[in-house]
């Protein structure tokens, strides 16, 4: 047809789709559409650099700033009894902090996930804004 709006996409329409990149894990099977805006092909298994092992890591020391709950948290009253979640190895640190900038838009933002430990409880903290 030559309708200009949105359709079913035919057959010879999903095939002329540009394939998707395989997930692994629990995502297995799930198709997931090419980036429009990617300058080249997505990077393979091989071209990113082997991920340290659990056993190359360092145990972080006590003060490690690491193992700090964010101080956004202590707005729940929760602060003084809450943890850092770290696995039984004391390697592997449940605390992730990630920016996002963009010298084009002037875009700069930080995001912080936690896993913590309060009382006999687990919590997922967030905290997200601008720098």
């Amino acid at each position: 047809g030559g309708g200009g709006g949105k359709g079913k996409r035919g057959a010879a329409a999903e095939e002329a789709a540009p394939a998707a990149a395989e997930p692994r894990g629990p995502l297995q099977g799930l198709q997931l559409p090419k980036r429009k805006h990617a300058s080249g092909p997505a990077p393979s298994d091989t071209d990113l650099p082997p991920a340290p092992s659990a056993t190359e890591r360092p145990v972080p020391e006590k003060e490690s700033p690491i193992l700090e709950v964010h101080r956004g948290y202590r707005q729940t009253g929760r602060y003084a009894t809450a943890q850092v979640v770290v696995g039984p190895d004391g390697r592997e640190v449940y605390n992730a902090h990630l920016n996002q900038v963009d010298v084009s838009t002037g875009v700069n933002r930080y995001y912080v996930v936690q896993l913590l430990r309060v009382g006999g409880s687990y919590e997922v903290f967030c905290h997200w804004g601008a720098v």
